[in-house]
């Protein structure tokens, strides 16, 4: 409730059984003559707002189109970058060629280090071996799940099928710099329509926020900016923000454990007895990593590591890599669709859209006004073309 806009919260509260109940509860009253004067003043603000419904249902129609419109453009500019930004095939067949070359140097390292375990009968220069060993295969698990990830790079690459230049051509028109322009101005139009169905929930007629409107200075952005955030996006920032928080919690709650079960150790100390201690997966995969580096299995590199061997050792089958396939081209499938149905919905010139027109007449009615004025306007010109044709003649 405390991150969604002010005016949605009271939207929804008019919109709720309660309040339409207790409206009509007073519009009775007033048909009857009965109503007091406390519930009268009452009746005329909320007689207001209900009758400013109507214009901010058609501002969230609106809002909703330019919330699609800012994720198409916004999704081919991060395209276009990301694809200026993209490995290219060269490149990663050198990588690839590098990663493997390093995994020979360490095989072979490792080979040497068996034969001496093998040959030594000294405990000392066996466990200092021993330790090299790990840190070999170590390197050895991040070499290899840097080549998978650079195998999946280059099948992708392979297999993409090249552009025809009549795709995305609506978008192909604006340059970077146009497209990042645009979608600073939707953003601008929506905190518009924002201010708009705020002050029609406080029950302002058209006129009274058309004042306001007049001072409306859109806001200014630098090339220093990042690209306004989506809904998606800002849904995704608080949702990852709740899991941090929620995390950070489980850890403080954990470290007060610990404490909590040392200080008993402290004063339990004739009880020999103790419970057996979870042992994670990192430290079964990684015992002697485990021992060495305790903080290890929480950060990136022990994630890593992890993943890594579990990934060897998945049996992998055609079957499964069939089914992947399949899922993967009708999740494309239907992202293609979805895109090509946004499109549709784009260049229909929004940002001239007046938006007190719009909570008005709705979005679709003030489209085809705009039709049929472009229509008439286009008669009139061959009209007088014609005309002058004629003259001349």
């Amino acid at each position: 409730m405390k991150d969604k806009k002010r005016w949605r919260v009271w939207y929804e509260n008019f919109k709720s059984p309660d309040i339409q109940e207790r409206f009509e509860e007073l519009k009775v009253k007033v048909q009857n003559k009965t109503i007091s004067r406390e519930e009268y003043a009452e009746y005329q603000n909320m007689q207001k707002v209900m009758n400013n419904l109507p214009k901010v249902d058609n501002l969230i129609e609106f809002i909703d189109r330019l919330e699609e419109e800012l994720e198409v453009y916004k999704g081919e500019y991060i395209t276009r970058e990301n694809k200026a930004n993209s490995i290219s095939l060269e490149d990663l067949e050198k990588e690839m060629n590098l990663n493997i070359q390093k995994q020979d140097e360490f095989i072979a390292k490792r080979k040497e280090i068996n034969k001496k375990i093998a040959a030594s009968t000294d405990k000392e220069e066996i466990a200092a071996l021993q330790m090299q060993k790990e840190d070999i295969d170590q390197e050895l698990s991040k070499l290899r799940f840097q080549a998978d990830k650079n195998n999946q790079e280059f099948a992708k690459i392979k297999n993409e099928k090249p552009q025809s230049q009549q795709s995305n051509n609506k978008l192909s028109r604006y340059s970077n710099e146009e497209l990042r322009t645009k979608c600073f101005q939707i953003s601008s139009m929506k905190s518009k329509c924002d201010m708009v169905a705020t002050n029609l929930m406080k029950g302002l007629s058209i006129d009274s926020i058309q004042v306001k409107l007049e001072g409306w200075k859109d806001k200014k952005f630098t090339a220093k900016d990042p690209l306004p955030l989506t809904r998606a996006e800002k849904l995704k920032a608080k949702q990852d923000k709740k899991q941090e928080s929620e995390k950070s919690n489980v850890l403080k709650e954990e470290i007060q454990k610990e404490n909590n079960k040392t200080e008993g150790d402290k004063s339990d100390s004739d009880i020999t007895t103790k419970l057996p201690v979870e042992v994670s997966d990192f430290e079964k995969e990684f015992p002697r990593l485990a021992k060495r580096f305790p903080n290890m299995k929480d950060n990136l590199i022990g994630k890593t590591l992890l993943r890594a061997k579990k990934f060897f050792r998945t049996d992998n089958s055609e079957e499964v890599k069939q089914q992947d396939s399949k899922q993967e081209d009708s999740k494309n499938e239907t992202t293609e669709v979805n895109q090509k149905k946004k499109q549709n919905e784009l260049f229909r010139d929004y940002l001239k859209y007046d938006v007190l027109e719009v909570a008005q007449k709705g979005v679709e009615q003030v489209r085809e006004e705009r039709i049929a004025q472009k229509r008439e306007e286009a008669k009139k010109a061959q009209e007088a073309k014609n005309k002058s044709d004629d003259q001349t003649r």
